[in-house]
């Protein structure tokens, strides 16, 4: 977590980053973190498969 650190301080805005728990920048997509924010580009793979499964 080589930010986390300095968000104590200073914030933290990160951009497309697809998956921010695994790079380290907050601990859970589900809850906020103090000084962190920013968005993913994650896309929901299941649900678009789901979805193309109904078209067909």
């Amino acid at each position: 977590m080589p930010l986390r650190p300095c968000s104590k301080d200073c914030p933290v805005i990160y951009s497309a980053v697809t998956d921010p728990v695994g790079a380290g920048l907050i601990r859970s997509t589900a809850s906020g973190e103090k000084n962190v924010t920013g968005i993913s580009d994650m896309t929901p793979v299941k649900a678009q498969i789901e979805l193309l499964n109904l078209s067909v």
